[in-house]
């Protein structure tokens, strides 16, 4: 991820917040439904550390972009609040969902495959970018 951030961050800051996020889950859609296919295939190594490798890329498309989008909007609405009470529920939200989802997902693979939640994956990330494509405005990007 290290060395996507640089690049990831300058199409955020030139091309806008909206059009990282959906390239971020357009990676993340493909590299997913790969790990998916590398599973059912039974994959080599190789091939398993390269999809990893895209899929830290999609993951840098949304780590400044969303804090930066969010900035960007609480400025525009011309928020009063503390930006750090903002982050910090966020965090919180975050944590819990990054908990239950991965909670969730070895539950769902224990009663039926490893590959099921790959898939699950894929399609809850095909309606953020479906949500994202529709309704994320750049507020306050200039």
């Amino acid at each position: 991820m290290v060395f996507f951030e640089i690049p990831t961050g300058i199409i955020a800051d030139t091309l806008g917040r909206q059009v990282s996020y959906l390239l971020g889950s357009a990676t993340l859609i493909l590299t997913t439904v790969v790990y998916y296919f590398l599973w059912l295939h039974h994959g080599p190594f190789w091939a398993w550390a390269m999809d990893s490798v895209l899929l830290g890329l999609g993951f840098t498309f949304f780590s400044g972009a969303t804090d930066a989008w969010l900035v960007d909007a609480l400025a525009f609405e011309k928020f009063e609040g503390s930006l750090e009470s903002v982050f910090s529920k966020g965090q919180i939200v975050s944590g819990f969902a990054m908990f239950f989802g991965a909670t969730a997902g070895g539950i769902i693979a224990q009663y039926t495959n490893l590959g099921l939640p790959y898939l699950i994956r894929a399609s809850f990330l095909i309606v953020s970018l479906i949500a994202a494509a529709f309704l994320m405005k750049d507020l306050g990007f200039i």
